[in-house]
């Protein structure tokens, strides 16, 4: 177990600071971009945020006052989003944008989440290398439904999960170009279900991993759903659960959580790898089912701490080979 009250892992997430200033891509993309270096700088001020790249404003947004609504569309809140929350130099969550790359890195999805609208709404752009904008689009989170965030694949297609309060998950598919929209589901089930991961495995195949804890939460496993666009519906859904030796590890940092740190499949092989994250603060419980609302971003003192990175390769029986990483 590390800790670590000052590091930043935003995983293409950016983070809106106090006036205007430059950094590195590297510091804040946990992939490189295609350009070296890269800045990315923001301004931000009272109901007002842009962001560029290179010198070259890429958006601009009026940030409107938070509207709450019973029964509205919300926005799960990240184990970074919570960690953050607490820093008193960072601009709340409504100011933030969120950058995802496709597989191949050829296309960049540039969102941000208007909370003043009586329906959530995400503001989205499709970016190319150069970050020319291809496509703006305006997509909303039906009420009843918390998003989980958005991707995109090198098709083009964006792509957002989300689950309703009966913990079904639903897999969207939009296709800018012909606005043209496509939902599968994984069914309710009675454990809650967190932390998406997405593959894209090609032919039409996207596979989600998620962390699973029971009606108790506590922690018990991975599930792994295969959604096929090309037949129409979900194909397989399998829950891992842990081996003895990961039930040994978690035992060293009790108070965290399990997120998943990255999902790839190579070979016919699942790799999953899976980090527990904890922050400790007086008079604050980290929940990783919280959602964003003003009520959560508050100043704190607070320490984040991390576990063991635990590395899952899954074979196409089933069987789970573990290794631990110790390592910060």
């Amino acid at each position: 177990m590390y800790t670590d009250t000052f590091r930043i892992v935003p995983n293409y997430f950016l983070f809106f600071f106090l006036g205007l200033f430059t950094v590195s891509a590297q510091e804040k993309l946990a992939s490189p971009l295609p350009q070296s270096p890269i800045q990315i700088d923001f301004s931000v001020a009272k109901q007002y945020t842009a962001l560029k790249i290179n010198n070259r404003m890429i958006d601009s947004l009026h940030v409107g006052s938070f509207l709450s609504r019973p029964n509205k569309g919300q926005v799960r809140q990240s184990f970074q989003n919570a960690r953050l929350s607490g820093q008193p130099k960072v601009y709340p969550f409504e100011y933030q944008y969120y950058i995802q790359p496709s597989p191949d890195r050829k296309k960049y999805l540039l969102y941000h989440y208007d909370y003043s609208q009586p329906v959530l709404m995400v503001v989205i752009k499709i970016l190319d290398e150069q970050w020319n904008t291809h496509h703006s689009v305006q997509l909303p989170v039906d009420d009843g439904l918390t998003n989980h965030g958005y991707w995109i694949d090198n098709q083009g297609y964006i792509y957002a999960i989300h689950t309703n309060t009966e913990n079904a998950i639903y897999l969207m598919r939009y296709l800018p170009a012909t606005n043209e929209a496509e939902w599968l589901e994984v069914g309710a089930d009675v454990t809650h279900r967190n932390r998406f991961v997405p593959f894209f495995g090609g032919d039409q195949l996207v596979f989600v991993a998620n962390i699973v804890e029971d009606a108790a939460f506590n922690w018990e496993g991975v599930l792994v759903s295969t959604f096929d666009f090309q037949k129409k519906r979900v194909t397989d859904i399998s829950l891992y659960t842990p081996p003895h030796t990961s039930q040994k590890s978690s035992q060293k940092l009790a108070t965290g959580r399990y997120e998943i740190v990255s999902f790839a499949i190579k070979d016919g092989q699942k790799l999953i790898s899976l980090q527990k994250g904890a922050i400790l603060a007086n008079q604050y419980i980290y929940n990783p089912y919280a959602v964003l609302t003003p009520l959560n971003w508050t100043s704190r003192k607070q320490q984040v701490q991390y576990g063991e990175k635990i590395i899952w390769q899954i074979s196409e029986l089933g069987k789970i080979t573990e290794k631990t990483d110790t390592g910060s």
